[in-house]
């Protein structure tokens, strides 16, 4: 990984504040970001969607639908479905992040390249279930 130990401590350290703050609807979208990555890292599926969510939410209310850092709370989104078995769920979040990046970076974009490989696995994946 890219960060230090340092940062990650850091960046724990503030997931692990946060976390104590009960109505998440206080935090911004970017602190719900962040709980939901630590509900997430700790197996904590459910919550990691909700966090994941509302961050979304709050971030298409304040900068439409069309904002860049929802191509990460989609994967994210994608990510927790998948892990808690709900794999249509799954499947459209990924498409989510799909059509953004598509519209942000273009069709030839390696980042399309790579969610549509992605994408594609997880489907064979759900058609072999």
């Amino acid at each position: 990984s890219f960060l230090s130990k340092e940062v990650k401590q850091s960046v724990n350290d503030e997931a692990v504040r946060l976390l104590k703050i009960k109505d998440e609807s206080r935090l911004s979208a970017d602190e719900n970001k962040l709980v939901g990555r630590a509900h997430f890292d700790n197996k904590r599926y459910d919550e990691a969607l909700q966090s994941y969510q509302l961050s979304a939410s709050m971030d298409m209310r304040k900068y439409g639908a069309s904002h860049p850092g929802l191509v990460d709370t989609y994967n994210m989104i994608g990510r927790s479905y998948f892990k808690t078995g709900y794999l249509d769920e799954a499947i459209e979040a990924f498409n989510e992040k799909l059509l953004l990046q598509k519209q942000i970076y273009g069709e030839n974009h390696r980042c399309v390249a790579d969610t549509l490989c992605y994408l594609l696995g997880r489907s064979r994946l759900k058609n072999s279930s």
